[in-house]
């Protein structure tokens, strides 16, 4: 047996985009996996045919990442292509390409291509598809444009070159950058002519979609300068080209739409107990207005934590008027259905992960799914037992001695149940003492659960003890475990170091003056706010973490909605507040060794949080190093370039093994 190495993760592979063809026969899935010369990674779809259980790679490119059913044989795909004409003069425009793939003879033609970047393409009927793309209110479109205006805008870009002008919030967004006055548009395309036609407002930012034949379902959020949190319901009707307001776009966060008949199904986040982190409401809606049918206290998606996926996930399916969905229980994912007369129920769930999924029939069901220890794979169920199709990524850990996490649960002094888990170095030694690292996850509405994850396995082969938990905060308990509005730093940071104590109880072979805590986004604020309130850890990873709120709020992407639905109040309404809960304030009490990690493409949380506590700590004389990774986002132990990936775990490792062995 050989221990887990920290670039096994190169070696990953993750399906994911699952879609049934409309006979249920054939599956099609995007696999993605490292390019290690290019330094990223290529994604291509993949074929699985459940009559002769056979699996096949269908398409050879590099970012084929979805497939869309047009008959039992026929698949559309998509790439990019730049215009030549417009990179000629210096200007990189983006077609759109769909291609026309035969899955059975592999026969492949273009079909058509669109003059902008498309986030998604349905087929409402023959010949005719909605799709969504990226528009911008403050300037034309220059594919579109011929003649004199062509050359107008054209003359007018290069003097704007160098400089951008921003005028609406959200400014930014992380993994896309800077941008202004940009919207997801709905379009519905005509393949007989090659028209392509708008179908919402210009200023309308498209967020959900659902199409049947002669109609659309979606959601929107109307807005000019600042974007809001809520939005609204529509249903376009392509015969009479009209769309009618289902719910205005000022009552609801939507997590969810489908047609239910005449009606249509709306998952409406009300907000009013919880904010932004409540879990939906289910609503019937009809022109006439929406009939509550209760809050279903759990979240509609699957929220487990882990390093060892990404990809396009669906978490809802509608079969008829029967809606089928993932859910966040506990530690793990379960598949739930929900019909009128019967409500929610549950059909199977478990700790394993259940990452997407398709039905056709409800009967039998595909998914993508990280069960017990194993990495990502695609499983059947249709009613039984789990059944594994795809052995991608079984040789990859043959021989890899893992560390199998063990449950802790324990009752903290509110009376409140908090799940956690321990793992034992590789090699554990009953009797000898162990280094250990308390690890927290992001979010904080996620879950840890008992899977498989690099970073902690890696840690564990490298001779610690690794325990993480579920706080309050966390999601799969109800909307009151996972309400921290006001409270961020408090309840939290209590079960966080009452769970602490009762590991160190029940694992006496911990060495608790060698203990260590990590953890990234939420997890990285309160590894800062841990810091500065106990010196009971030696060792310290906040990564793309927030020090200051008050920064926060006029920086991110989430930053201008977040403090007034989280943390009580604005910087204008509750400075006092805002500063009392962030970790900055408390840095001249921190005496932990930290090591900060912080992208400066991060939009989630702004680089400048992690600088401000780096300074901070360097100002106080405390020992701190800050890796700033260019080039990455908020993801990047997830998605980032695998060259900086194992920089990342390099910088960790090495700091925790300084500092703690």
């Amino acid at each position: 047996m050989k221990k887990l190495a920290l670039t096994d993760f190169a070696k990953y592979r993750y399906p994911s985009a699952l879609e049934l063809s409309p006979d249920g026969r054939y599956l099609t899935f995007a696999l993605k996996e490292v390019d290690r010369e290019g330094d990223g990674y290529r994604w291509n779809l993949w074929l699985y045919d459940l009559e002769s259980r056979e699996s096949r790679q269908i398409t050879r490119g590099d970012d084929q990442r979805k497939a869309v059913w047009e008959d039992n044989t026929h698949i559309l795909y998509k790439t990019t292509e730049l215009d030549e004409a417009m990179r000629a003069r210096g200007f990189e425009e983006e077609w759109t390409v769909y291609h026309r793939l035969n899955v059975c003879t592999g026969e492949e033609r273009e079909a058509f291509r669109l003059p902008m970047s498309v986030s998604g393409l349905w087929k409402m009927d023959e010949g005719r598809y909605v799709f969504t793309g990226e528009t911008h209110l403050d300037r034309p479109n220059l594919l579109e444009l011929t003649g004199e205006a062509l050359e107008k805008e054209l003359v007018r870009r290069q003097q704007t070159k160098g400089y951008k002008v921003l005028t609406e919030l959200p400014l930014c967004e992380n993994g896309v950058g800077m941008f202004n006055q940009t919207r997801i548009t709905l379009f519905l395309y005509l393949e007989a002519t090659g028209e392509y036609r708008r179908i919402t407002p210009e200023d309308y930012d498209v967020n959900h979609v659902n199409v049947r034949p002669g109609q659309v379902l979606f959601t929107a959020f109307p807005f000019r300068d600042i974007k809001p949190v809520t939005e609204g319901m529509y249903r376009w009707d392509a015969e009479r080209n009209e769309t009618e307001t289902l719910i205005t776009p000022d009552k609801y966060s939507i997590d969810y739409v489908g047609h239910l008949g005449r009606k249509a199904l709306c998952l409406g986040l009300v907000m009013r107990d919880y904010g932004v982190y409540e879990h939906p409401t289910f609503f019937v809606v009809d022109e006439n207005g929406e009939e509550n049918l209760g809050r279903y206290d759990r979240r509609v998606n699957s929220e487990v934590v882990t390093d060892c996926f990404s990809g396009s996930v669906t978490g809802q399916r509608m079969v008829g008027e029967t809606l089928y969905f993932l859910n966040t229980d506990g530690v793990g994912s379960g598949l739930c259905v929900w019909t009128r007369e019967t409500g929610v129920q549950t059909l199977f769930g478990g700790d394993d992960y259940l990452i997407d999924f398709d039905t056709k029939d409800g009967k039998r069901f595909l998914f993508s799914a990280a069960v017990g220890l194993k990495l990502p794979e695609v499983y059947l169920w249709d009613g039984g037992q789990l059944e594994q199709l795809t052995d991608f990524n079984g040789a990859v850990l043959e021989g890899v001695t893992i560390s199998v996490p063990e449950r802790l649960t324990f009752t903290n002094t509110d009376g409140v149940d908090i799940d956690g888990f321990v793992m034992k170095p590789v090699g554990y030694e009953p009797g000898k003492r162990y280094p250990g690292i308390l690890h927290i996850h992001g979010g904080p509405k996620m879950v840890f659960g008992p899977g498989f994850h690099h970073e902690m396995q890696l840690w564990a082969a490298s001779g610690f003890f690794v325990c993480y938990c579920n706080p309050r905060g966390s999601c799969g308990k109800g909307n009151a475990f996972a309400d921290l509005q006001g409270k961020y730093g408090e309840v939290d940071f209590q079960d966080l170091m009452e769970f602490t104590d009762e590991v160190l109880r029940r694992y006496p072979e911990i060495d608790a003056d060698r203990m260590g805590v990590a953890g990234g986004s939420y997890g990285g604020f309160m590894t800062n706010w841990i810091i500065g309130h106990t010196d009971r850890f030696k060792a310290a990873v906040p990564q793309c973490c927030i020090a200051n709120w008050i920064t926060k709020t006029n920086t991110t992407d989430i930053g201008y909605a977040f403090n007034t639905t989280q943390l009580g109040g604005d910087v204008w309404e509750n400075y006092d507040k805002m500063w009392e809960l962030s970790p900055l304030k408390y840095a001249d009490r921190v005496k932990t060794p930290s090591l900060i990690i912080q992208c400066d493409e991060d939009y989630r949380c702004w680089v400048a949080e992690g600088v401000q506590m780096f300074s901070a700590l360097k100002y106080h004389g405390v020992p701190a190093r800050l890796l700033m990774i260019h080039g990455e986002h908020h993801s990047v132990s997830r998605l980032g370039k695998p060259k900086k990936r194992v920089r990342r775990l390099n910088e960790i490792v090495s700091w925790l093994d300084t500092y703690l062995k």
